[in-house]
């Protein structure tokens, strides 16, 4: 029988508008993260946005405003561009 890798809803608030906003995260890639392991090697199933309101708990829409950033497609994935710096 294959194991499944469980996953832990994450809540994040944003400290810009105060929106809630729940991530899924898996557990193993969580305590990883938390161990010290770079997030974006303990869960590279996130994106960028993901990634960063665990950081920060900014949601994308306030970074978008408050860093003047653009959304830009890429692959079907979402990335912010900020004056030439892209993920």
């Amino acid at each position: 029988m294959a194991t499944t890798n469980p996953h832990l809803p994450v809540e994040t608030q944003c400290p810009i508008c105060h929106a809630i906003e729940n991530i899924e995260v898996s557990a193993s890639g969580f305590a990883q993260w938390h161990a010290g392991k770079n997030i974006q090697d303990a869960l590279p199933e996130l994106t960028n946005v993901q990634r960063e309101q665990l950081l920060s708990g900014t949601c994308g829409p306030c970074w978008i405003d408050f860093f003047n950033m653009v959304p830009k497609q890429h692959h079907g994935q979402a990335l912010l561009e900020l004056r030439g710096w892209t993920n």
